[in-house]
């Protein structure tokens, strides 16, 4: 979960070095690699050579690198997210991947559809308080709350890895819930949707 989160920091703290020095050219380059990086991870994350811990994993850090290529075409394409359109394909999307998950998908891709989909929620939830606050002194202090429940779902997510899982499987889907709930506490103490 540690090496989630020190991934997800890293990509979004080396984006503004780069646009400074290299400009847009440079985030489009930025862009392409991570995007390269993903797809290594997707294909990784499904081949069967690999233990299946190792792909769940490879899934998760596939999933957190894909979600920031779309954060940072966001910023060079200047597309709005949460939009309405964001909004309906990942409604399509998670209607897809609800009747796929059983039959079809392996552990791989199915950390994979739920790292993107639970980062997607968790820039959706923050953005929507931070934008509604100004209208409605309320949800200011809610954005607040919300950050101190993330930090307490967060800190009993590791109270139970630690204390109560049996298995590395348990583990992972474990440290997938903590990454949610870290993203959105980062998000909300750091002022700045991840």
């Amino acid at each position: 979960m540690a090496a989630l989160v020190l991934l997800t920091l890293l990509m979004h703290m080396l984006a503004a070095p780069i646009q400074g020095f290299w400009g847009m050219s440079g985030l489009l380059v930025y862009l392409v690699s991570l995007l390269g990086l993903g797809v290594v991870l997707l294909n990784h994350a499904i081949l069967q050579t690999h233990s299946e811990i190792a792909r769940g994993w490879l899934g998760l850090a596939g999933g957190s690198v894909m979600w920031f290529v779309i954060l940072l075409s966001e910023k060079i394409g200047g597309a709005q997210i949460p939009g309405p359109t964001v909004l309906l394909l990942l409604v399509v999307i998670g209607l897809v991947s609800a009747i796929l998950w059983k039959s079809v998908f392996p552990i791989g891709i199915k950390f994979f559809v739920l790292s993107m989909f639970l980062a997607a929620v968790a820039r959706l939830w923050i953005t929507s308080q931070q934008l509604l606050a100004p209208a409605w002194p309320l949800l200011n202090s809610t954005l607040v709350v919300s950050g101190y429940v993330a930090l307490a779902a967060l800190v009993l997510i590791l109270v139970w890895m630690i204390t109560l899982s049996k298995e590395r499987t348990q583990r992972l889907w474990a440290a997938l819930w903590g990454w949610f709930w870290a993203l959105q506490a980062l998000s909300v103490f750091l002022g700045r949707p991840l």
